[in-house]
């Protein structure tokens, strides 16, 4: 019980919408094992235990998941964060979104059933959420030396937030 109730607080779908716990993660997504003695349904199947025992009890049920990784103390998710939104630079923002989506297809040979979506932002950036990190690499790589109305275009991944937007 104690390992599922953990593996349900890290997985991706509560820490999507739980701000508390994704703000005491580190980069690498770990969080301290002593938080979740802090936690009520930790705390109910923790009850009876003594609390010097506690904590071993929380870092054996952590080592009992494949969902779940151990670091001393700390504990984290068994995933990678996916990459996939590629930010264009020096494309302006007013340009109509069919014309960079043509650009994308056919200047570039991006095959259309690897982007969900484009839209543009701020300072002449765009967002191309492509299917896949690995779709959004090879974007990358094709954006290299391309143009738009002779102003080169930049191009990088944009970090991914656990955190629904």
């Amino acid at each position: 019980a104690l390992t599922r109730q953990l593996e349900f607080y890290l997985s991706r779908e509560n820490l999507s919408m739980d701000a508390f716990l994704v703000s005491h993660m580190n980069s690498e997504l770990f969080v301290p094992v002593e938080l979740f003695l802090g936690f009520g349904k930790v705390k109910t199947v923790l009850e009876s235990s003594g609390d010097d025992e506690k904590m071993g009890l929380l870092q054996a049920a952590i080592k009992n998941s494949d969902k779940l990784v151990l670091d001393g103390t700390k504990v984290r998710p068994n995933f990678r964060l996916q990459r996939t939104t590629v930010i264009l630079r020096n494309i302006p923002s007013e340009a109509p979104v069919e014309r960079v989506t043509e650009f994308l297809f056919g200047k570039l040979s991006i095959a259309p059933d690897q982007i969900d979506s484009v839209r543009p932002d701020i300072g002449d950036n765009w967002y191309v959420k492509m299917q896949s990190e690995e779709a959004a690499m090879r974007a990358i790589d094709m954006f290299r030396g391309a143009e738009w109305e002779g102003r080169k275009v930049g191009a990088r991944i944009k970090s991914e937030s656990l955190l629904k937007q």
